[in-house]
């Protein structure tokens, strides 16, 4: 019987053995998925936080880039009011010059017809001077015949 007890206690003793083994190697396969989980959730959790660092980065590029697009605008509004301003300018310019033009062709015009008048007078005073001059050396002959004629001369 003791047999059977130390063959027992020895099978027990073998279960045993092998019952540890059977759980340290279940053990240390937990704890190889526990240390691999870690390292997982290590590499997840710092890809995570490079993460939140690009998109806290991007966030502030994008910031910059509104800001940027902000003053831009800005700068093309006031580029706008400037160009509608000179468009104005231009054309209250160009509508200033057509007026000029138009006074200048008037006065040109006057100056024209004035000369032409003048011309006109002076020509018809010539040809009045040349008519009195004729007479007066015609009335001139007139009289020195006259006093030829009697005797004075």
């Amino acid at each position: 019987m003791a047999s059977n007890q130390a063959n027992a206690t020895a099978q027990i003793a073998s279960v045993g053995v092998e019952t540890t083994a059977s759980l340290r190697l279940a053990l240390d396969q937990r704890r190889a998925e526990y240390v691999r989980e870690q390292a997982e959730l290590k590499g997840t959790e710092e890809e995570l936080e490079a993460f939140v660092e690009e998109e806290a980065e991007a966030e502030s590029e994008l910031m910059t880039l509104q800001s940027e697009i902000g003053a831009l605008k800005q700068r093309l509004r006031e580029k706008e009011a400037l160009l509608t301003r000179k468009e104005r300018g231009a054309r209250v310019l160009r509508e200033h010059a057509g007026v000029l033009h138009r006074v200048r062709e008037q006065r040109r015009r006057r100056v024209v017809k004035a000369w032409r008048r003048l011309v006109a007078v002076d020509s018809s005073l010539e040809q009045r001077l040349r008519r009195r001059m004729e007479e007066a050396r015609e009335a001139g002959l007139a009289y020195r015949e006259y006093r030829r004629g009697s005797g004075k001369g």
